[in-house]
């Protein structure tokens, strides 16, 4: 699916790939972690990170597009595979400078897959920019395809919502979209909690302005 998604980007804008040999593979908390960016000309930083763990019986996948010349939301996609279930955590988050948020698109797409269980959510600092049409499932293994469809809908979804969208001051762009990455390493979560507590605020910082976020 991560091969899938990145060629839907690469079609559009090109991908040019970020060297970092520092967070290209490393190990954390029993779970072995390879990293990915790439610059997207006209859009911004992509990056793909996969983990695994438990003699491969957990598998994560994450997908990140973090725009930084089209004022349009971040897009954070994760999806985990371990004992028996497949977990979909399919967010956008609202890092625009100006732009309307626009729900309408992704609303469709989480109707059609209402009739997937969905994981309970609870009160985060985040609420207020996560989109309410954000997307988090927890189904068994047999659904895992559709769970592909959903994920190729809503990021078609996303893509159409690109192809409008105004051109934004890059640095502007960052500095906003960076209020939201480094807001998880000042409140913390299931998932940055795991790197802060094996490599401490300043190198888990130093990963997400580098790699993951851009």
């Amino acid at each position: 699916m991560l091969n899938e998604l990145l060629g839907k980007f690469k079609d559009l804008y090109g991908l040019k790939k970020v060297e970092d040999d520092q967070y290209k593979s490393f190990k954390l908390s029993g779970m072995n972690f390879d990293t990915e960016a790439y610059e997207a000309e006209g859009l911004g930083h992509i990056s793909v990170m996969k983990a695994s763990g438990m003699m491969g019986l957990m598998k994560m996948d994450s997908f990140i597009v973090n725009p930084f010349d089209a004022d349009m939301p971040l897009l954070s996609i994760d999806r985990i595979k371990a004992m028996g279930k497949d977990s979909l955590y399919m967010e956008i988050y609202d890092t625009c400078l100006k732009s309307d948020r626009n729900e309408g698109p992704y609303e469709a797409v989480k109707e059609k897959y209402k009739g997937l269980a969905d994981i309970a959510q609870e009160a985060k600092w985040y609420d207020d920019i996560r989109y309410k049409s954000s997307i988090l499932k927890k189904v068994s293994r047999k659904e895992s395809p559709k769970i592909d469809e959903c994920i190729r809908e809503y990021v078609n979804a996303y893509l159409e919502e690109l192809k409008k969208a105004d051109k934004c001051d890059n640095a502007q762009k960052k500095a906003k979209a960076r209020e939201y990455s480094d807001g998880l390493i000042n409140n913390g979560g299931p998932a940055v909690n795991t790197f802060l507590k094996a490599w401490g605020k300043g190198k888990t910082k130093d990963y997400f302005d580098k790699v993951l976020f851009g």
